[in-house]
């Protein structure tokens, strides 16, 4: 497949259900797919870049990487933890020219399941694979680290946090 330069990690299972009815499988699921999964994946690419030169790891969150909620028992705590390792493998990393970018999606994305919802408070999935682009390529005199990405009417909920 040729040299391996970047790698998104894009992967999250949510039960959204409150704590009474979550399960430990629950909890475990979201955990493997979140902080576990984005851990062997860096494991398996991080010797590529190192030998190459360099990379980018981006990683996509989502609201619950910052605040838990009722329904978010088992998603909040496994997004928390891929915040947090996206953080020690970009202060880790970063040296060695390896870029790690977290993307918090905070809202809803503009989906077939997702009419009826009005546009304005849809975040749009060419808009935010543009914002990767972008991220990805950065100068590393001016790396982003966490980026929150929301759509324009939903932008109050943003400071709910």
């Amino acid at each position: 497949m040729g040299k391996i330069d970047t790698l998104i990690y894009n992967v999250g299972v949510g039960y959204f259900k409150g704590f009474d009815s979550t399960t430990e499988e629950d909890f475990e699921t979201c955990w493997k797919s979140g902080p576990k999964g984005l851990f062997s994946f860096a494991k398996a690419v991080v010797p590529h870049f190192k030998e190459n030169g360099g990379g980018v790891i981006g990683v996509t969150g989502a609201t619950a990487s910052w605040r838990g909620m009722p329904s978010t028992s088992a998603f909040a705590p496994a997004k928390f933890g891929v915040r947090a390792l996206c953080q020690s493998l970009a202060r880790d990393l970063g040296p060695q020219n390896i870029h790690v970018f977290h993307v918090v999606i905070d809202g809803m994305v503009r989906l077939p399941t997702t009419s009826g919802i009005a546009e304005g408070r849809l975040l749009d999935p060419d808009d935010i694979a543009e914002t990767y682009w972008f991220l990805a390529n950065q100068s590393k005199q001016c790396w982003s680290y966490e980026v929150n990405v929301g759509a324009y009417e939903a932008a109050g909920d943003m400071l709910t946090i």
